[in-house]
């Protein structure tokens, strides 16, 4: 998926799978939306997010002093992450969150669908960080989209707005662990091709 100079720019982007689903909405939804993510949420269900995520980024800085103990904590995480899986289909967003291999920063996401959208549709977004399952929520407005290497694909690409500082954070976490699993997975192919 080919991103503009600027696009690239902008941030470090990876090619990653995540769950990616989402609702279109109109310009004051996307903004009411905004507003809701913006506020302080706490139900029980909210309250659960913010922890877990919160819980993430500790976990990320736990990896530096020691490996094993993070390692043991995301695994953790990632069980408690999977008792509250049926929350997203309660949220309103497109029923199934489908796995899709995209390119993503913390400014937003490039993937292919069989659904096109045009530029400027807005759109309600959970993406589902793997394997961690941590769910960002944030608002996202079409780009571009163009024509997919088959019939009927379409290569949307979509801005985040007003993301959460917390959720571009662990956003940005997230992108880094992943830059550096690529990087190690990628020199342990060059050594046992030498």
């Amino acid at each position: 998926m080919a991103l503009t100079e600027e696009e690239r720019r902008r941030y470090f982007w990876i090619e990653d799978t995540v769950g990616v689903a989402w609702e279109v909405v109109s310009g004051r939804e996307a903004v009411q939306r905004q507003e809701e993510m913006s506020r302080e949420d706490y139900s029980a269900p909210g309250r659960l997010y913010q922890v877990e995520k919160q819980l993430q980024v500790l976990i990320d800085k736990l990896r530096i002093q020691n490996p094993e103990f993070a390692e043991a904590l995301e695994l953790l995480n990632v069980k408690f992450s999977s008792l509250k899986e049926k929350q997203t289909a309660e949220r309103g967003y497109r029923s199934n969150s489908d796995i899709k291999k995209v390119s993503i920063s913390a400014c937003g996401i490039s993937f292919t669908d069989s659904e096109r959208m045009a530029p400027g549709t807005k759109l309600a977004l959970d993406l589902t960080l793997l394997p961690t399952d941590l769910h960002v929520h944030t608002i996202g407005e079409v780009i571009d989209c163009l024509e997919g290497e088959k019939v009927g694909d379409w290569i949307h690409r979509i801005d985040f707005c007003g993301m959460r500082s917390e959720d571009e954070e662990l956003m940005v976490q997230h992108i880094v662990k992943r830059q550096g699993k690529l990087i190690k997975a990628q020199r342990e192919n060059e050594n046992k091709n030498t």
